[in-house]
């Protein structure tokens, strides 16, 4: 039922009888109303998973993040946040067919160049740089008062660069999860980042056997496989 959306903005979006036609447009019109320029963290924590169709393309991934990015939030800060955490996800799986660029520095640097390039002031940038930055602390991010979509990149980038081995990262996310915040999205977001770059093998068992609608995700897992011609 569209009275069931917690978030007004998406509840917008969906009533507007154009937005099936035309998504990008009504959502920038909705923006614009609402004035709101910060990064969404909610989109932000979902778009890991546009890094993994043609990953090996990273004008494709970047496209992709940008394209679903718009259909709701359009405004920069939440592209930029987007395209990078999008394309750190296809550094990592480029890496595991191509061991010898397993370099996760600069996977993330050049992925921090390609989504500032999307933003358009310098409070913006300043914003966008803070939270990335390789000597960001979780202490620097302030979770607990920060819940915007660049927070939650940020979370996602510390958590990545921290988590040394995959008994790690239980302890990554519970200290994720104990900042506050938009707890949900970073762990989210930063749980992404680790599956993908330790696989879904090194995560806790009880993790995979309690996961709630498993034959659901998995189902949906399968075809993102097939329609990737992954083994």
């Amino acid at each position: 039922k569209k009275d069931s959306f917690a978030d007004p903005h998406t509840k917008k979006l969906v009533d507007n009888p154009g937005y099936l036609k035309d998504p990008t447009k009504i959502a920038q019109h909705v923006l614009e109303k609402s004035g709101d320029t910060h990064a969404n963290s909610v989109v932000v924590g979902r778009s890991a998973v546009l890094g993994i169709p043609e990953f090996n393309d990273e004008g494709t991934v970047a496209e992709n993040a940008m394209t679903f990015s718009k259909i709701s939030h359009p405004n920069a800060e939440t592209v930029a946040a987007c395209v990078t955490l999008a394309g750190v996800v296809s550094k990592i799986m480029l890496a595991k067919e191509e061991p010898d660029k397993h370099d996760p520095s600069a996977w993330i640097s050049q992925c921090v160049e390609h989504g500032k390039k999307m933003l358009e002031d310098e409070k913006s940038v300043g914003r966008f740089g803070k939270c990335v930055d390789e000597s960001t602390t979780l202490e620097d991010l302030d979770l607990s008062n920060n819940k915007d979509g660049m927070s939650v990149l940020g979370a996602a980038l510390w958590a990545l660069r921290n988590t040394r081995d995959p008994s790690s990262i239980p302890t990554a996310l519970h200290t994720l999860m104990m900042e506050g915040g938009d707890a949900i999205c970073n762990v989210a977001a930063a749980g992404s980042l680790l599956g993908c770059a330790f696989g879904v093998r090194s995560l806790p068992k009880e993790w995979i056997r309690s996961v709630i609608h498993k034959p659901f995700l998995s189902e949906e897992v399968s075809e993102l496989k097939n329609a990737c011609n992954f083994v």
